[in-house]
């Protein structure tokens, strides 16, 4: 019995003794960082902000006009004549800032309308594909100083004997920071 007490008493001790030596603990040292950008803005480019369609005749059948989104001549389908008065057609035009050399993307609606209306009488019609001078929406980058321009064009959609007069409306074009 004696020697059970010893035999136990040195395994405890053994045990005890090996967990002082035994190291149950390891650190390493990890490096912190953060990069705060600057805020991401768009305001007018070069010709402004407005898209117009310009000036055209009352369709007979139902047309389209399209602007396209480097600035050019307008295009039609349709039974209608695009007049050289003002107000003129032209793309719209977007200046954006942000990081320099980071990269951003620019969401476009999907279709919107512009509206006359004319005492009680109100008429719209639809603009839609919308069209941007960026290849890749998804993947704009700006340059060195933080600086980046691009265009917008769109189509606008008309009825057989559209409503005559000015219709307006408003759409908007979106840049984040991916």
């Amino acid at each position: 019995m004696k020697k059970s007490i010893i035999i136990i008493a040195v395994i405890l001790v053994a045990s005890f003794t090996s967990n002082l030596f035994a190291q149950n603990t390891a650190t390493a040292t990890s490096p912190t960082a953060a990069k705060i950008v600057e805020t991401i803005a768009i305001g007018p480019g070069v010709t402004g902000l407005d898209l117009n369609f310009g000036t055209m005749s009352k369709p007979s059948t139902i047309a389209t006009v399209t602007v396209p989104n480097g600035g050019g001549a307008r295009t039609f389908t349709g039974t209608i004549t695009l007049l050289n008065q003002n107000p003129a057609h032209k793309a719209a035009s977007y200046a954006t800032t942000g990081d320099p050399s980071a990269y951003y993307t620019i969401t476009l609606p999907g279709t919107i309308q512009v509206t006359y209306t004319n005492g009680s009488v109100s008429e719209s019609m639809d603009v839609d594909n919308f069209k941007c001078s960026k290849p890749d929406l998804g993947n704009v980058q700006f340059d060195g100083t933080g600086h980046d321009n691009f265009t917008v064009g769109a189509t606008l959609n008309l009825a057989a004997n559209q409503a005559a007069g000015s219709y307006t409306g408003s759409y908007p074009v979106t840049v984040a920071y991916n």
